[in-house]
């Protein structure tokens, strides 16, 4: 087909100048001209927008390739178009274009006012009560603002909300992966593939989302914590890689090559998912920082908290991928996922208890906010917050009891029990900053 003949060869042609401009760059730096070579400058800002092509390009190339195909030899294209109204696809699509729409305004501005704002100084302008470092052009001036807010607060709310549908959603792919090893047998492990084949690399998107609005929004605090937690942050983009790869070939192969990859699609979900649970483990507990710097060591992530944090994240991701597997699938599947769905919620259940009363010696701010010791309890200040873990222990227990009700009803509460607003629950989140100066 034409479309796709062009399309892989033009994302080719655009990988290829990427790689040029970079060995041109790196020879110009080592003659000591990458400053002064004007014509470089000018070919870096033409070759602009050849990423943004190059993965157009790799889109259609994947996408029309494969048809009339979604998922190859197993569901067709036909099959997989969701019996959805149109205002509904309207809606969503209405909602991903706000959200988008709102970080690009948000990120302009920013560097508008940052422009606007001049370089920083280290000395004080004469006759100013300014300390060293303001930017020059911004003396006497409030910060940053949109909307009548904080740029850092709009931003804020931009990476929680990414994270928070980072986890509802990619949570159940994960999920679902981790499951591979308890399905009956091939039959059923190609139906749960199935199931999240249209969806499983759109929700990853999120991911991308929140990690990089910490970099745009917040440099000095990805700068402090990306050292801290460099290791299982490349474990869990290595593991997402080979778990990717997998899902694709998984289909392609047959017989003992299956089964491979099939331990291989399971194996970078468990992966991936330990991988985010040390990360988040050493976040709560926090990072060795000294005038803005990480100064802590290497494996400073590596606890029995974080390891503790990471089982639950296991257990959590599991009771989403079988609500998900309760949602989409029918049969014999759909039984064993109810009887997951039981097991699991009394494990997550358990193992948020287990995190919380663990995060109450991590800091004793955590105390201080909760209300909440060891052997006493301050009944004023725990029942201001006491309503979220209750209701994220009521959603465990309506799950734990094979709680009849409508699918795509468990579906959601098996989402807050593990996302964001359930951690939201444990003491943990109520940490007032990762970090510990010294």
């Amino acid at each position: 087909m034409w479309i796709t003949f062009w399309a892989f060869r033009v994302m080719v042609a655009m990988g290829m100048l990427m790689v040029l401009l970079g060995v041109w760059g790196v020879l110009a730096w080592a003659l000591k001209r990458l400053d002064r070579s004007s014509l470089y400058h000018w070919a870096l800002v033409a070759a602009g927008p050849s990423g943004f092509i190059a993965v157009l390009a790799g889109w259609v190339t994947a996408e029309v390739g494969r048809q009339p195909y979604v998922v190859y030899g197993v569901l067709r294209t036909a099959d997989a178009v969701s019996p959805v109204s149109t205002a509904s696809v309207a809606t969503s699509l209405l909602f991903f274009m706000i959200v988008y729409a709102i970080v690009f305004s948000a990120g302009a501005l920013y560097i508008l006012r940052l422009m606007a704002k001049g370089p920083e100084s280290d000395e004080p302008e004469p006759h100013s009560n300014q300390p060293p470092g303001t930017p020059l052009g911004a003396r006497d001036r409030g910060g940053v603002s949109m909307f009548g807010l904080e740029l850092s607060v709009i931003w804020a709310v931009l990476i929680a909300v990414a994270v928070f549908l980072y986890v509802a959603l990619d949570g159940f792919d994960l999920g679902v992966g981790i499951l591979f090893p308890f399905a009956k047998d091939a039959r059923e492990r190609d139906q749960m593939q199935a199931s999240i084949a249209p969806v499983w690399d759109g929700n990853e998107t999120w991911l991308v989302l929140g990690g990089g609005g910490l970099f745009a929004a917040f440099p000095k605090a990805y700068a402090a914590l990306m050292p801290a937690l460099y290791a299982p942050i490349i474990l869990m983009l290595l593991a997402l890689i080979f778990r990717g790869v997998a899902f694709e070939f998984r289909h392609h192969a047959r017989g003992q090559g299956k089964r491979w990859w099939t331990i291989a699609f399971a194996g970078g979900s468990i992966v991936a998912t330990i991988a985010q649970g040390l990360v988040l483990g050493g976040f709560i507990q926090g990072v060795n920082i000294e005038n803005g710097v990480f100064v802590g060591g290497s494996l400073d992530w590596l606890t029995p908290f974080s390891l503790l944090v990471a089982a639950a994240l296991v257990a959590g991701y599991a009771l989403l991928g079988a609500a998900w597997l309760v949602f989409k699938a029918q049969g014999a599947l759909y039984e064993r996922a109810r009887a997951w769905v039981t097991q699991l919620a009394l494990l997550t259940a358990l193992a948020m208890g287990a995190v919380s009363l663990a995060t109450l010696g991590v800091d004793p701010r955590v105390t201080e906010r909760w209300g909440l010791t060891m052997t006493s309890v301050d009944w004023p200040v725990f029942m201001r917050v006491a309503p979220l873990p209750l209701l994220a222990g009521l959603v465990c227990f309506l799950l734990w009891r094979r709680w009849s009700g409508q699918p795509h009803l468990a579906l959601i509460c098996s989402a807050w029990a593990c996302s964001p607003s359930a951690i939201s629950a444990s003491p943990s989140a109520c940490i007032p900053t990762s970090s510990r100066s010294r």
